[in-house]
């Protein structure tokens, strides 16, 4: 994907819970679902995470929203809040003048490729300490 950043999940955020997700709908078209160009479905995750304190500055904390490409609704196995966001990346869409005058876009934009409990992360490293 040009013109988009790789998360580096664990050195970017100390957490990351899940407040929100289901499927994202197309713009001006509740009720159906937004797919890609596969036909694949796409959902939304709203996320609250703590970003992990650099350069003197103490952690904060903000909203995103991530979009997840999936078959499968990505929601009908998480048993928690706490969560990893898998192939994590980050975009920005320029900002453009729109037709009344205003502007548009100029917004930095999430997508992942999965999502899991942040315990199954946790089990994981001490397993392999």
């Amino acid at each position: 994907m040009p013109g988009t950043y790789v998360i580096d999940i664990r050195s970017t955020f100390i957490r990351c819970v899940l407040i929100n997700g289901g499927a994202k709908e197309k713009y001006g078209q509740p009720g159906v679902q937004e797919v890609n160009a596969q036909g694949v479905p796409k959902w939304f995750a709203e996320a609250a995470v703590t970003f992990a304190p650099q350069g003197g500055m103490g952690s904060v904390s903000e909203l995103i929203t991530i979009t997840i490409t999936s078959a499968a609704n990505p929601f009908d196995t998480l048993a928690t809040s706490e969560v990893i966001f898998e192939g994590l990346r980050v975009g920005n869409s320029p900002p453009e003048r729109n037709d009344k005058g205003g502007i548009k876009g100029g917004k930095l934009w999430f997508t992942a490729t999965g999502i899991r409990p942040a315990l199954a992360d946790a089990r994981s490293k001490d397993s392999a300490a």
